[in-house]
């Protein structure tokens, strides 16, 4: 196997709108420590694999489609194998709509495709042999936002979280070269009052790692639409969170022994997620009604989301030039490398999600990452959550577009997952 890797900061040089928070006021005001796009080239002598780890909250189709176009014209890697991972952090400039949740701007995504195909340019061209090895850990410091609350507290119950810390090593000359983490928790060590621009406890880890070992550190967010840090609030926290996933990071590292290997597959499908109109227009019209009486509409930011997504809707649905989207195509993406099976999934996927994954081939040695190729979907909820309720299947969908997803979209996302899996599992 040969490997190549390469990174560079995507830090906006001047005050940009930050995604994430819709009670943010104004946008960056600084820098807090800096964003980093990174790319992850393996191949052998039947295929290659190109990984795309990027500190943004997300991105969407038409900018991975044309990322993966550019990239396979520069390097011959066909835009089929390469994946384009979003760590999550809620403190880096707005790349994805979102409403009320800044404005893209493009100079600075303009300036994120020509960063992002130069270092696949730069890991492609410079390879070097490699021996590789898997092992994963665990850590409790993370909390099911919906079963528990977040209390700041990193002794309470966590809930349903997947506590697995996956760590892939790869050695050059029996020396780490690049290591991939993969972990589940949302990167909002940092809250809404925070106005600098920073990767939040991932890039915390990667310089603890970094401190100690000389090598690329990959971060691949897991399945964590639900999945909070236990601890947050300022730039302490956000130390303290990061440091104790890096340091359990390292004593993962140490206990792998690379060999040499040529194990390497991909396989993926797109999946079809159909959309439902979430109300009727008689019914829409009444809410807007509602919101103008409420004396809080202009001041209250979720009441005036509300009436925004409710008037475009309506204007839609009597729009006959323009249909509704019925279905979206959403991509799933797996691999294996070297033993080490990754799930690479769109949308915000919760950890019921990614355990069940995991638990369908009873194996210990995947890695499931979420906010990959395609994030405007939104959240892809289990079924069981649309009669729970809550913000993420009742409100969320209001900020990333109009429709709903069916609430068997994540069903099919993760049956897709589990079969092309399985199809890796067996070559």
């Amino acid at each position: 196997m040969f490997a190549g890797f390469a990174e560079c900061e995507i830090t906006p040089d001047e005050s940009i709108d930050l995604w994430g928070y819709i009670e943010r006021e104004g946008p960056s005001q600084g820098v807090l420590d800096n964003l980093k796009a990174q790319v992850l080239y393996l191949t052998n002598s039947e295929r290659n694999i190109l990984l795309i780890s990027l500190d943004l909250g997300g991105i969407d189709n038409a900018f991975s489609k044309e990322i993966k176009e550019n990239i396979e014209e520069t390097t011959g890697v066909s835009r089929a194998v390469i994946s384009i991972a979003t760590t999550h952090t809620h403190s880096a400039p707005a790349a994805l709509y979102l409403r009320h949740c800044g404005d893209v701007s493009d100079k600075y995504m303009n300036m994120l495709k020509r960063k992002i195909v130069q270092i696949a340019i730069t890991a492609t061209e410079n390879t070097a042999e490699v021996s590789l090895g898997y092992n994963q850990g665990t850590i409790d410091i993370s909390v099911n936002r919906r079963e528990q609350g977040v209390q700041s507290d990193l002794y309470q119950d966590s809930g349903t979280t997947d506590s697995s810390v996956g760590v892939l090593r790869i050695d050059k000359n029996s020396r780490p070269f690049a290591i991939v983490v993969n972990y589940a928790a949302h990167p909002v060590t940092l809250r809404p009052d925070n106005n600098l621009i920073s990767a939040d406890y991932p890039g915390v880890m990667r310089k603890v790692i970094q401190e100690r070992v000389d090598c690329g550190v990959l971060f691949l967010q897991g399945a964590s639409a639900d999945i909070n840090p236990k601890v947050f609030g300022t730039k302490n926290e956000m130390e303290q969170f990061g440091s104790l996933l890096g340091k359990e990071v390292l004593r993962v590292m140490d206990s792998i022994s690379p060999t040499e290997t040529d194990t390497l597959t991909f396989h993926s499908e797109p999946v079809m997620i159909p959309f439902k109109v979430p109300a009727t227009e008689e019914e829409l019209q009444s809410r807007i009604q509602d919101l103008l009486s409420d004396e809080n509409l202009y001041s209250d930011v979720w009441k005036y989301t509300d009436y925004q997504w409710a008037i475009s809707l309506v204007k839609k649905l009597r729009d006959g030039n323009e249909k509704l989207a019925e279905y979206m195509e959403l991509p799933v993406q797996c691999m294996e490398i070297d033993g080490c099976l990754l799930a690479v999934l769109p949308g915000e996927v919760f950890s019921a999600t990614g355990l069940k994954i995991k638990e369908s081939l009873g194996q210990e040695n995947i890695m499931v990452v979420g906010y990959a190729n395609d994030n405007s979907i939104g959240y892809l909820a289990p079924i069981d959550m649309y009669k729970e309720g809550g913000y993420e299947v009742e409100n969320a969908f209001k900020f990333y577009g109009l429709l709903q997803p069916s609430p068997r979209a994540e069903e099919q996302i993760r049956n897709s997952a589990i079969n092309l899996l399985r199809k890796c599992a067996v070559e």
